[in-house]
């Protein structure tokens, strides 16, 4: 099957590469940042709940 394409000019290929790269950008911080915060929990979170570490006298 044949279908007509519209491709637009560089002009807004390029203004549209530049916001979308920008979005995957934050989408790969946010990624990284994901993981780190996970391993953090996994690692915490059951020295916690066992008692190894107390935070009860910690002020916020």
């Amino acid at each position: 099957m044949m279908y007509p394409i519209c491709i637009p000019e560089n002009e807004y290929l390029n203004r549209f590469n530049n916001i979308v790269s920008e979005m995957l950008e934050t989408i790969n911080t946010n990624r990284t940042e994901n993981k780190a915060l996970t391993a953090i929990r996994d690692t915490l979170l059951p020295k916690l709940m066992n008692g190894e570490i107390d935070v009860s006298e910690v002020e916020i």
